[in-house]
């Protein structure tokens, strides 16, 4: 990557689109499983997907990178290599204790690899008001002074569906209250970039 050695393709390669106008996808697979333990052996592991995206500066305008609930490598290395992070958990117990563990790890990566990484809050997901269960998580989160975004996912059947016909729920049905929720959620990161772009 950036000087591609042989037998590796770069970020342009393996990028595929969605249509005109339209983002660009690099696909997972299920080889990333065992990606993890190749570089593990691997000199500067934890930046190898930050010098792979080096190859592709200038030629987006933002990358999202999403990763699998996990502090492995492949995580790390998604946070070695980003400028902001938001964290997505569930209203349960075991989700708000791997948010927390998330939340530990993150400041070990802004330590030690990558001083400059933001926290741009933690969103709920599948938050449902008439739990009361939900409602405390939320109020504990926010006693203990953690960043919880004001916009709230909540559990839809249009949500699935749309993920079945492989479109958003704000394309799907653009009136759903998720739809809504999404939007806010956009405004919240367009905020943060266009500050990133006055400093």
């Amino acid at each position: 990557m950036g000087g591609a050695q042989p037998g590796r393709l770069t970020i342009k390669q393996v990028a595929r689109s969605l249509g005109e106008n339209k983002p660009k996808l690099i696909p997972s697979d299920i080889e990333l499983a065992l990606s993890e333990l190749h570089i593990n052996q691997r000199y500067g592991r934890e930046s190898i997907l930050k010098n792979a995206l080096e190859s592709a500066q200038g030629k987006y305008d933002i990358v999202i990178i999403d990763c699998a609930p996990s502090l492995g490598l492949l995580t790390i290395n998604a946070l070695s290599a980003s400028h902001a992070v938001l964290v997505p958990s569930q209203p349960s117990a075991v989700d708000l204790r791997g948010a927390r563990l998330f939340l530990n790890t993150l400041e070990d990566i802004q330590n030690e690899l990558n001083p400059s990484l933001e926290l741009l809050g933690i969103l709920l997901t599948f938050y449902d008001p008439r739990i009361s269960h939900h409602v405390k998580a939320k109020e504990q989160l926010e006693k203990a002074g953690l960043p919880v975004l004001p916009v709230l996912i909540g559990r839809s059947v249009r949500v699935v569906e749309a993920a079945s016909a492989g479109v958003s729920v704000i394309e799907y049905e653009p009136n759903n209250p998720q739809s809504k929720n999404y939007r806010e959620l956009s405004e919240i990161i367009k905020s943060w970039l266009k500050k990133q772009k006055k400093n």
